[in-house]
Order: structure tokens, then sequence, then C-alpha cells
């Protein structure tokens, strides 16, 4: 089976919460096994950056250092400090900036247990019995997980909201100041959120991933009613394939 890719954008206007989800859902249970969303930037000229629009739709604005697009450049026999900042909009007169860190949270859920068949025996379980992954995804957003990944799970939604910048001004000031190009360079700041959150997931608390996963779909088979002895084995044969393949 080929690998089948939904690209999707939080933060249109019109767009809500439920909206959202619903689109989530949608491109999950059409077959999409990679689902990726990014926040909506405001590009320079484009007609959804005018003041108009801006107006029309309440939309809240921050600013961030673009993930990989800075750095020091020799130009003229002098080291220059280069830094991309994007403008994204984070809140709608229809999303507020709670629904937007909520649903960035759905998005590392999907990113660690659906994109890339991670539990890809346990995914070909739901299919089987007729559940629906975004469902599953739902569960799993309600299941509390280890102490060690909740852990991980506030250090994301703090980094959500703390790499933002209110004034871009501000945010230049910052990333002009000695050594704090260096802290991006090292990687200590300026990156990927949903890629190195799930990165760590994975790599130092894939036991812990497991188990929420292991939880959450025993949950969905039991809201199925198709929480067998059978079944509930096959899943917890399939949990430890998926553990072990995913860590050794």
């Amino acid at each position: 089976q080929a690998n089948s890719y939904s690209e999707l954008i939080i933060g249109l206007p019109g767009e809500t919460k439920g909206s959202h989800l619903d689109s989530l859902r949608q491109v999950m249970e059409a077959g999409f096994n990679r689902v990726i969303v990014y926040q909506l930037m405001m590009l320079p000229g484009s007609e959804l950056a005018t003041q108009e629009t801006r107006r029309a739709h309440g939309m809240t604005m921050r600013y961030r250092v673009l993930p990989r697009c800075f750095g020091n450049y020799p130009v003229a026999g002098k080291d220059v400090l280069g830094v991309e900042i994007e403008e994204v909009c984070i809140a709608t007169n229809t999303l507020s900036f709670q629904d937007y860190l909520e649903c960035r949270f759905v998005h590392l859920l999907i990113s660690i247990f659906y994109n890339d068949a991670v539990f890809g025996g346990m995914l070909k379980l739901i299919k089987a019995v007729g559940g629906s992954f975004f469902r599953w995804i739902e569960i799993l957003g309600g299941t509390a997980p280890t102490e060690a990944l909740s852990n991980l799970f506030d250090e994301f939604k703090e980094m959500t909201q703390t790499e933002l910048w209110e004034d871009r001004v501000e945010l230049e000031r910052f990333v002009a100041e000695p050594g704090v190009i260096d802290r991006y360079i090292s990687g200590e700041l300026g990156y990927n959120l949903i890629l190195t959150y799930k990165s760590l997931g994975m790599t130092l608390l894939a036991d812990d991933v497991a188990d929420l996963a292991h939880r959450s779909t025993e949950a969905l088979l039991k809201e199925l009613g198709a929480d067998s002895d059978e079944n509930l084995q096959l899943l917890a044969d399939i949990i430890t394939f998926d553990t072990r393949r995913m860590s050794n």
C-alpha cells in the first residue's frame, strides 16, 4: 500500500474548533495515513494579510522564528546574523486561542500515534473491528498518561505558547542579543515542536507511549463491544510487537 498524505492549515477565516477537528476526522477516515497540519502564515502582499481581512475576521497574530531558518553568515568578511521571522494567526472571531492550543495538542497526538504507522498493528485491528481512527485519537486525548508522558505533553503545551511573540521588534531584539543565536543553532530554541516532541516520545518514552496506546485501544474496543478475550489478547501481542519494533 502506497503512503498517502494530507495537509491542512489551522486558523483559516471562518474555521472553528469543531470544523477543524471534523476536517481531521474526514481525512483520517478517507484513508490518508499521514496527516500534517500547518499554522496559518501571513504572507506579506497576500489578500489574507491585508488589514481589511484581519479586521473582518478578528484575526490575532503572533511572531516566531521560522524553524531552521537562522544562522551567522559570512558576508564581505563579516559575520551577519540572519533570522527569518514569520507572522502566524493564532485566533480569529470563530477560533479562540484556547481552541487553537487544544487543536495543536490533537496534532501532536496524531503525529505520535497515527502518522508513519508506528502502531501499524493496532491501526489494522481498529479497522478490522470497524473503529474510527479519529475516535481513537479522541480517546487517547482523554486517557491519563503516565507521569513522564504527562510531563512531556505539558512541556509541549507550554512551548506552543512561549514560542509566540506579540511584538516583532521585541523578538528581533531578543535574537540579536549575544549568545541567543547560538541557542537556536544548537537546537535549544527554534525547533519544530511537533516533530521534536514526537521524537522525544518515541525515543525516550517508548514504553509510556505504548502504554497509553494500549489502554486507549482497549477503551475503544470496549466502546465498540469488540473487547472479547481473543481481541484483547491479540491487542496485547500487537502492542508488544509494535513497541519492540519501535524501540529495538
